[in-house]
């Protein structure tokens, strides 16, 4: 695939915006599918952009500093139906919170489904019921 190395670079740009700042500007399909599980406070089940973005809002209020490491990208598809996973690390004031893989298929620039697996006992540690 020609332009994996391409939308890779896409993909780790969209985690870079993973940010308070740049949570309106995600490019959420309006009836976005967005799974976190676990029996934590975190989990849900998101069936719109705006309750996935309302999540966002959340999740970075009660982790201030929170941000993300891209460790790998795998890719594919063509551009108009991309299927990507991700492995990362979320980190608060240096230290990893958690580790996940995100599933996500893109669909014309737009999430249009996203599946998260994090460490679910790191995150029930983090964020208790």
């Amino acid at each position: 695939m020609l332009y994996a190395p391409l939308l890779r670079r896409r993909v780790v740009a969209l985690w870079e915006q993973l940010t308070p700042a740049g949570i309106e500007g995600l490019p959420l399909a309006d009836d976005v599918r967005f799974s976190y599980p676990g029996d934590h406070a975190m989990a849900i089940e998101a069936t719109s952009a705006d309750e996935l973005r309302g999540w966002l809002h959340a999740l970075f209020a009660r982790f201030p500093g929170l941000s993300f490491e891209v460790h790998e990208v795998v890719v594919d598809g063509p551009p108009w139906s991309l299927h990507t996973a991700t492995r990362y690390s979320a980190i608060q004031e240096g230290r990893t919170l958690y580790q996940g893989t995100q599933f996500t298929h893109i669909r014309w620039g737009k999430v249009v489904r996203e599946h998260v697996l994090p460490d679910t006992q790191a995150v029930a540690r983090v964020a208790p019921r």
